[in-house]
């Protein structure tokens, strides 16, 4: 299959308003709760804290429980779409990796570096 846009101006993503929102549209389309929170910080997931200024900050959570890297505050709405962003490409480079290692193409999971160049 092959997509001209990865994220077209009719994504839903976009008009996405609220946390609840966001994880209403990652249950849609399948993406599991271990890969992203609001609440607690875990291994290898995306996680979005909002401030008291009502902005957003996205940060990749390394296999250390580390923020790898963090975006500036996000307004809301902006923000929900960035989250969505990189929880989607995660998502997809998880599929991946399940994938290489069921074919034995790859013995290893895949570590922070790769998932960040991936990612970003």
């Amino acid at each position: 299959m092959y997509f001209y846009e990865v994220f077209p101006p009719n994504n839903p993503a976009h008009n996405v308003k609220s946390t609840q929102e966001l994880k209403d549209l990652f249950d849609d389309i399948g993406i599991k709760e271990r890969l992203y929170s609001f609440r607690d910080v875990e291994p290898q997931q995306i996680y979005g804290e909002m401030d008291k200024n009502q902005t957003l900050i996205i940060s990749y959570i390394n296999e250390n429980k580390q923020k790898q890297f963090t975006t500036m505050p996000l307004p809301l709405e902006r923000g929900f779409f960035v989250m969505y962003r990189l929880t989607h490409f995660l998502h997809i480079l998880k599929m991946v990796e399940e994938k290489l290692k069921e074919d034995n193409i790859l013995n290893t999971s895949f570590n922070d570096q790769d998932i960040e160049t991936f990612i970003k």
